[in-house]
C-alpha cells in the first residue's frame, strides 16, 4: 500500500506538472499573439515612415525647384536695375549734352568754351556707355525671360 500510494502521489505532482506546463504553454500562445500584434503595428509604422518620407522628398524637391526660381528672379531683378543704371546714365548725359551746347550758344566762344567742349564730350561718353550698356542688358533680361518660361516649375509657382 505504501508503495500504491506514493505512485498516487508521484501521479499527483506529474498531473500538477503537467497542468503548469498547460498553463504556460497557454502563456506563451498569448506572447506570440501579442509578438505579432507588436510586429504587426511595427510594419504599418515603417509603412506610414516610408509615406512620409516621401511626401518629405517631394516637399524638399519642390523647395529647391522654388529657390532655382527665386535664384533666376532675382538675378532677373539685378539686371532689371542694371538696364535702369544704364537709362539714368543715357538721361543723365543727355541733360548735359544740353546744357553744354546751351552754355556754348548762350555765352558764344570764349575760354569758358573750353568747359563747354568738355561738357559735351563727356556727354556724349555717357549716352554712348549707357546706351552700349543698356542693349547689352536688354539682350540678357530676353534670355532670362525665356529661360524663366522655359521652367515648368516656374509656371507652377506663378498659377
Amino acid at each position: 500500500t505504501e508503495l500504491a500510494s506514493s505512485r498516487t502521489d508521484l501521479a499527483g505532482e506529474r498531473t500538477e506538472l503537467a497542468e503548469r506546463r498547460t498553463d504556460l504553454a497557454g502563456e506563451r500562445t498569448d506572447l506570440a499573439g501579442k509578438r505579432t500584434e507588436l510586429a504587426e503595428r511595427r510594419t504599418d509604422l515603417a509603412g506610414e515612415r516610408t509615406d512620409l518620407a516621401g511626401k518629405r522628398t517631394d516637399l524638399a524637391d519642390r523647395r529647391t525647384r522654388r529657390a532655382v526660381t527665386r535664384t533666376r528672379l532675382s538675378m532677373e531683378r539685378t539686371e532689371l536695375a542694371r538696364e535702369r543704371t544704364f537709362l539714368a546714365l543715357i538721361r543723365t548725359g543727355l541733360a548735359f549734352l544740353s546744357l553744354g551746347i546751351g552754355f556754348l550758344r548762350y555765352f558764344g566762344l570764349s575760354w569758358w568754351s573750353l568747359f563747354d567742349g568738355l561738357l559735351i564730350c563727356g556727354s556724349v561718353v555717357m549716352v554712348t556707355w549707357g546706351a552700349v550698356g543698356y542693349f547689352r542688358v536688354a539682350r540678357l533680361i530676353r534670355e532670362l525671360q525665356a529661360r524663366l518660361r522655359a521652367d515648368p516649375g516656374f509656371m507652377d509657382l506663378l498659377g
